[in-house]
């Protein structure tokens, strides 16, 4: 089991990218690796309550963590508990704590 660390920058409901990034983390996690996203730039506005967030919850069905970058959010206006529950409001020194730990990180 691998831990990877995916840290997603475009909207999903603008950019094909995301959809194939949030793909590649639900195949990791059925493969039994331990997989976490983090939401930056334009990619926490589908983290939103008041978002379509069917993508968001489809990775939420596959046990992986979910953050979005609280100076992400902050640019944009949105609150912490303006956030779907299961995301979690966090600071990008996740990421820098996951390449100290050796994760496999993969930024988008």
């Amino acid at each position: 089991m691998k831990n990877f660390f995916i840290v997603q920058s475009q909207d999903p409901f603008t950019d094909v990218r995301a959809a194939h990034q949030f793909e590649l983390a639900r195949t990791l996690a059925s493969r039994g690796n331990k997989v976490k996203v983090m939401l930056v730039q334009n990619a926490v506005l589908s983290a939103r309550l008041d978002a379509r967030a069917g993508p968001l919850f489809q990775l939420m069905d596959n046990r992986i963590s979910l953050y979005a970058d609280e100076f992400s959010l902050a640019l944009r206006e949105i609150k912490p508990s303006e956030l779907l529950t299961f995301v979690v409001p966090a600071g990008l020194d996740l990421v820098i704590n996951a390449m100290q730990d050796g994760d496999k990180v993969i930024w988008n």
